[in-house]
């Protein structure tokens, strides 16, 4: 029940998400004739060789057509697993993208994602195991103009400092994202090459990409992703010797605070082999982060019930984000509605009605040690199973069937020696107010340390996943004090 769970499935979706930020927006790879034809690519994580990336670009009668194939293996908990995914990319003449097919496999679930461009908007159908879901987006003229950086490099354009945005659709997230690329510095070892600094708007995610003039990508890292990276090999290269990364679910500590749920306040030393342990976790009403000369305290207190809890709805408009249906909480499904309103029944209190939740949620869910797949509130009230992650989307579509505003929670949790990434949620009952479904606490113990928290939108768990792979791998926690209820 960690969210290394979480992360297992969705930074593999971040590392496509930039894999092909690198395929389309390095992507030189696409115009020139040297460079037509098909790239391996071996994918480490923190050092070890863990997956491979098959990227492909030809002409076409229309334009151009470009292939990724991606496959990230992982350990956790003892089980291989395997993510993997698909996807083509074609573009018109004018070098505009113009059709984009995914095919993903998720851990074991299979999701399907097809967008159109049709007169100034983009048709996008899903098919997941919840069926099938429809959306139009809104798109602006810089709209699926990847391949046009390809020109610049062509056309000697690139200098340090030259800068370039456009967006494109990331299909792991169903939305259109943003990216902004700039040169920065120009290099001739091994091959001459530029350095391209990309980032996505909706993730904050960073990469570097070095790219010939020929438009070939010869090495892709993402540093803040447990040191990612993405290194042109041969085929016989990329294929062999893979080892499963082994997925960290837990930071083990050096002293024994006791039994979770009694921690009142605990105060931690932050060391991180990225070099910026300050910034890996948030303040909050909660937590404060002190930085150090090459570490940070971190003051964690626990929380406590509202003073004055709102009835219910709520409806300010600065709520409104919090409880809108996603893919993922799909809070409007008559199924989850009408769950939600038996448990609560006739209740106007907020807080009364997320405690009836909280504890519904915490019984009625069978629970395992890890549910790598990512789950949506339909099939988990179907199934009624599932890690701390099911437990938190869940709670979060219930709380928000019946008008209360929730969040999830993505951070680490005390127990037994160790923190161990973990999932929970913030609803809104008056006051923010954070609550542990699965290990059944109404206001969480100062063991609950967060890392990120988000309303459920289509980004979210992806958004999460990445704050928390930041202190995967790298990250040390010394105790310095705790007080502890008997």
């Amino acid at each position: 029940m960690s969210d290394a769970h979480r992360a297992v499935r969705r930074w593999a979706s971040v590392l496509f998400l930039m894999a092909g930020a690198g395929a389309a927006t390095a992507a030189p790879v696409a115009l020139p004739d040297g460079a037509l034809g098909t790239h391996w690519y071996t994918i480490s994580i923190l050092g070890t060789r863990s997956g491979w990336s098959e990227q492909s670009l030809r002409r076409t009668p229309d334009g151009y057509e470009s292939l990724e194939r991606t496959v990230l293996r992982v350990a956790l908990d003892g089980r291989g697993l395997t993510s993997a995914r698909s996807e083509t990319r074609r573009y018109d003449e004018a070098l505009r993208l113009v059709e984009v097919e995914n095919e993903a496999d998720q851990v074991g679930r299979r999701v399907r994602v097809t967008a159109r461009r049709q007169d100034g908007t983009l048709l996008v159908t899903r098919t997941s195991p919840d069926g099938e879901t429809r959306q139009q987006l809104p798109i602006g003229e810089t709209f699926g103009q990847d391949l046009r950086v390809l020109q610049a490099l062509l056309d000697k354009q690139v200098i340090p400092g030259w800068k370039t945005v456009f967006s494109t659709f990331d299909c792991d997230l169903g939305q259109v994202d943003e990216v902004t690329i700039n040169a920065v510095e120009r290099v001739e070892t091994p091959r001459p090459a530029w350095v391209l600094q990309a980032q996505s708007k909706l993730l904050s995610v960073l990469s570097r990409t070095w790219v010939t003039d020929e438009g070939v990508i010869l090495r892709q890292e993402v540093p803040g992703m447990m040191q990612m990276t993405m290194q042109l090999v041969t085929q016989e290269e990329a294929l062999a010797d893979l080892q499963p990364f082994l997925l960290a679910s837990s930071v083990p500590v050096d002293r024994n605070m006791g039994r979770p749920g009694k921690l009142q306040r605990v105060s931690l030393e932050i060391a991180d082999g990225g070099g910026a342990p300050d910034t890996l976790f948030p303040t909050t009403p909660r937590q404060t982060v002190t930085p150090g000369d090459h570490t940070a305290v971190l003051t964690v207190v626990a929380g406590s019930a509202p003073g004055a809890p709102g009835q219910l709805p709520f409806t300010a408009p600065e709520l409104q984000p919090y409880l809108k249906p996603s893919e993922t909480a799909q809070s409007a499904d008559p199924k989850l509605v009408a769950q939600a309103r038996e448990v609560i029944g006739s209740a106007t209190d907020a807080w009364q009605a997320a405690r009836q939740l909280m504890w519904w949620v915490n019984r009625q869910m069978t629970k395992v040690g890890s549910e790598p797949r990512p789950l949506s509130a339909l099939e988990i009230l179907q199934a009624k199973r599932g890690d701390c992650t099911e437990h938190a989307v869940l709670l979060a579509a219930l709380a928000q069937a019946v008008g209360i505003p929730a969040r999830m929670v993505a951070g680490l949790a005390y127990d037994a020696g160790a923190y161990h990434y973990h999932a929970w949620n913030e609803l809104y009952v008056g006051q923010w107010v954070e609550m542990d479904p699965t290990w059944g606490e109404e206001t969480v113990d100062a063991g609950h340390v967060q890392v990120a928290a988000s309303a459920l939108d289509s980004a979210a768990i992806a958004r999460m996943s990445l704050a928390s792979s930041k202190t995967m791998g790298m990250l040390k926690l010394k105790v310095l004090d705790f007080d502890a209820q008997p």
